[in-house]
């Protein structure tokens, strides 16, 4: 059965989001990406605003179980899966805490985009380096700066090795430099290295921009429906990837859950949403070798990190042996995938994407039998079912 959303949700949604509250940087506005890039900030926008609509239903206790054709007895249990499938916890049927660890980690996140994209108030409000948080969509915008050379923002014109002794250590060749970000490198090269072939965006918290990479706005992209715009159109059987991959709205709250999951400076050594690596459905590490995944670490063998949502869905398993470290909770709130894809769980919720990531009917699901659900999460609870209408 499909279910609309509730036609007050996005009441105050009516004006666009506006980029301008981030320097919005010229690249972004060529003729061939300004359209492109508005719409999908914009959709980035609904999907952040759903999601943290969606955890707040949580905190409700979960609904009478005799109300079988209450929507939010529904949408409660479809919420709940979606957590539990991304996150790695289950929401407490009694009214989840707001202050438990995973949820907070979760809205905290959340929070902060919305009240960005939404709010119109950038978070935080000096970024975490004290510029202007920056917005790009091409790194040729950086200009190499050797070591020796005159520092293009040193009013004296020292060295820049001279202006800039914290960023520029003794091995290195100098910086790309615009806006006052500094990247130090060892060896010029001819780019930056930041958009290398099948990346979409990068995010330096430390320096306060995103950079969304020219790949992203190919036609690859730009033919990937948005899940804002197909919400209507979904066929049972459809794949969430199949939004989300080469979604340019995907690739943003991706990269906005890198930025908005930091604190502090916004270096690593802070809080840090990452792309944590991607592990199989018993926890061990996935590498790629010649073309092919495997579970063994070896020569030519190369880390995958988790995107998607077969990945996304492996890390929030827990596991009671060694190879518990490596997934649970801990880890799935802390990956910038799994914050995109349950904003798209979230929008879309006419369906039940949950445990497989296809666009399933709404079914009765027993308590224990969650998406990755493991009885050491259940903590006791009993076997009563979640029931979907």
């Amino acid at each position: 059965m499909k279910l609309s959303l509730p036609a007050v949700l996005f009441a105050g949604l009516g004006l666009a989001a506006d980029p301008n509250v981030w320097d919005f940087d010229e690249s972004c506005q060529t003729s061939d990406r300004l359209d492109k890039f508005t719409k999908a900030y914009n959709d980035a926008e609904l999907l952040a605003v759903k999601a943290q609509d969606d955890l707040k239903m949580v905190l409700e206790p979960h609904p009478d179980f005799e109300s079988k054709e209450s929507p939010r007895l529904r949408n409660w249990d479809r919420i709940a899966r979606a957590v539990t499938n991304m996150f790695g916890f289950t929401p407490n049927k009694a009214g989840h805490d707001p202050n438990e660890e995973h949820y907070s980690n979760v809205r905290y996140v959340y929070d902060r985009m919305v009240k960005t994209l939404h709010d119109g108030q950038m978070v935080p409000e000096n970024g975490y380096s004290g510029l202007k948080p920056l917005l790009m969509c091409d790194e040729s915008k950086f200009v190499w700066v050797g070591r020796d050379d005159a520092d293009p923002n040193d009013a004296t014109g020292r060295p820049l090795h001279e202006s800039r002794p914290k960023n520029i250590a003794p091995g290195h060749a100098g910086a790309w430099v615009y806006k006052k970000r500094y990247l130090a490198s060892a060896s010029k090269g001819d780019t930056p290295g930041l958009c290398r072939p099948g990346i979409w965006g990068i995010t330096l918290t430390r320096y306060d921009f995103i950079v969304f990479c020219p790949h992203s706005f190919d036609e690859k992209a730009s033919n990937t429906p948005s899940a804002v715009d197909s919400k209507d159109n979904v066929a049972v059987g459809d794949t969430l990837d199949s939004y989300s991959t080469s979604s340019l709205p995907r690739i943003m709250v991706h990269e906005f859950a890198h930025y908005f999951g930091a604190d502090k400076t916004g270096g690593p050594e802070n809080r840090d949403v990452k792309d944590q690596p991607a592990v199989g459905k018993e926890g061990k590490p996935i590498y790629t070798l010649n073309g092919k995944y495997t579970n063994k670490p070896g020569p030519g063998a190369k880390p995958v990190v988790t995107y998607d949502f077969l990945w996304c869905s492996n890390l929030a398993r827990s596991h009671a042996d060694e190879l518990g470290a490596n997934t649970g909770p801990s880890k799935s709130t802390f990956t910038a995938e799994t914050y995109a894809l349950f904003s798209l769980m979230s929008y879309m919720d006419n369906f039940d994407w949950a445990d497989d990531g296809k666009a399933k009917e709404m079914k009765t699901i027993p308590y224990d039998q969650l998406p990755n659900g493991k009885r050491l999460r259940l903590e006791g609870e009993d076997d009563e079912t979640f029931n979907e209408g």
